[in-house]
């Protein structure tokens, strides 16, 4: 009985651990999925060449928002 009482209190306190924190640490994340200005098409062949992609508007970050598995599109910054 006292096994079962400690196991279940143990598994309540590694089920709030694992439960995921309000941090700051995902809010530029979350900013840069907003601000994807120019997107280009979904592929699996743009690392490197987002630069090239954005020229003069200037290379923001890559996102795989609505672009399927192993895709990705580049953004640019805003102008």
């Amino acid at each position: 009985m006292k096994l079962q009482a400690i196991l279940t209190i143990a598994m309540a306190a590694i089920t709030a651990s694992a439960a995921p924190a309000d941090t700051d640490a995902a809010a530029p994340a979350a900013i840069a999925a907003d601000n994807c200005f120019h997107p280009s098409s979904c592929s699996r062949t743009w690392g490197g060449k987002c630069e090239d992609y954005c020229d003069k508007r200037g290379f923001s970050h890559m996102t795989g928002d609505n672009c399927g598995w192993l895709k990705k599109k580049c953004c640019c910054i805003k102008k």
